[in-house]
């Protein structure tokens, strides 16, 4: 069982993650993109034949996921330790530790 704390964590984690999806138009573009190769490239994770064929295009779709997914993460983690920065600075405000 989460107790408040985690669960304060994690909705305060995905409010940061769709007002990012709102506001940043590269983080939404890199998003969009990891969303609509996953579908291609699930096939052939998901393949449970004994031969595996991989075509060029699917070899382009693995390199885009992998591109579109990391600059997604990077402009995520980017904004999450910014955002959790700032909310360290007003509690400890707040707290009486810094004036």
């Amino acid at each position: 069982m989460k107790s408040d704390i985690q669960q304060f964590m994690i909705a305060r984690i995905e409010d940061k993650i769709r007002e990012l999806y709102k506001a940043n138009g590269e983080y939404a573009l890199a998003r969009n993109k990891a969303r609509e190769l996953i579908d291609c490239i699930d096939k052939i994770v998901l393949n449970e034949k004994e031969e595996l064929i991989i075509s060029r295009s699917d070899c382009v779709n693995f390199k885009e996921y992998m591109e579109s997914q990391f600059a997604e993460e990077a402009i995520c983690q980017e904004e999450l330790y910014k955002q959790g920065y700032l909310d360290c600075i007003v509690l400890l405000k707040r707290l009486g530790v810094l004036t």
